[in-house]
């Protein structure tokens, strides 16, 4: 006897047509995370949000220092060089100073426990259009 039972199934489960979705499916998806990365900006702002509102909007080409008060305290915010980080943060494991330097376009620094945003934007970019 032999025990062909698990093969047997999983081909049963898995037929030719689904490996041709999940290929086609991962196509596109890499297709559209490949578009989206690659949005030309000319000039770039950054801009920070503290609690869900715009605190502090400049461009990415001016060095400064701004403290964004948050729930938990104070985040400094630097910028230097064409590049942002987050130099010092009152959050409990500092993942947002960690995540180091952004430099492109629609590239972001998070600190979630105290809902700071830093995100760079092509200046003039529109978010949406309504009619």
């Amino acid at each position: 006897m032999t025990r062909a039972g698990p093969v047997r199934r999983l081909s049963k489960m898995l037929r030719v047509g689904d490996v041709v979705i999940f290929l086609v499916l991962g196509a596109s998806a890499l297709s559209m995370i490949w578009a989206g990365s690659s949005r030309p900006c000319t000039t770039m702002d950054v801009e920070i949000i503290a609690a869900g509102e715009c605190a502090y909007r400049a461009p990415l080409s001016k060095d400064f220092t701004f403290e964004a008060i948050g729930p938990l305290g104070p985040t400094t915010v630097v910028c230097q060089d064409g590049s942002v980080f987050v130099s010092e943060s009152c959050c409990p494991n500092k993942t947002c100073v960690k995540m180091g330097k952004a430099s492109t376009c629609g590239q972001i620094i998070v600190c979630v426990p105290n809902q700071i945003v830093v995100r760079i934007v092509g200046a003039g970019e529109l978010d949406a259009v309504s009619m």
